[in-house]
């Protein structure tokens, strides 16, 4: 893909519209984003009606349009790994998942420095990680 993020990877943990329309944005600039969604049905936002076309539906479809995406169970120890060698390349995670789930799955910066100390995490919640 070509534009001013060309080359650059980013990882979306997120459902719904901040975190997926954020990755959109940086997508549409050229960057490498890989939606990492979880087992076994995916993004919620897989289910919203209307479907259009058998399981599709607009609204998943446009917001992450020019994605990858993989399913990861992140509690798991073999996803936690997967998710390990997809952050180590990339150079940005972000996530909007509630701050305690931010939390719990280690979706931080002090989660994952240890796979790559040079990654920007941004995490995108109502009322910032202290918050319910």
């Amino acid at each position: 893909m070509s534009g001013p993020l060309a080359g650059v990877r980013v990882i979306e943990v997120g459902h719904m519209l901040m975190g997926p329309y954020c990755g959109m944005l940086l997508a549409d600039l050229g960057a490498e984003v890989v939606k990492v969604e979880p087992g076994p049905a995916g993004d919620i936002g897989r289910s919203i009606s209307p479907h259009a076309i058998g399981s599709h539906n607009a609204y998943f479809a446009s917001l992450n349009r020019n994605k990858k995406s993989v399913v990861l169970d992140l509690a798991s120890e073999s996803g936690r790994e997967a998710f390990g060698e997809l952050v180590s390349t990339a150079r940005a995670l972000v996530t909007n998942l509630r701050p305690s789930a931010i939390k719990k799955l280690r979706l931080t910066y002090d989660g994952v420095k240890d796979w790559n100390p040079k990654i920007v995490c941004v995490a995108l919640t109502g009322y910032g990680l202290e918050s319910p």
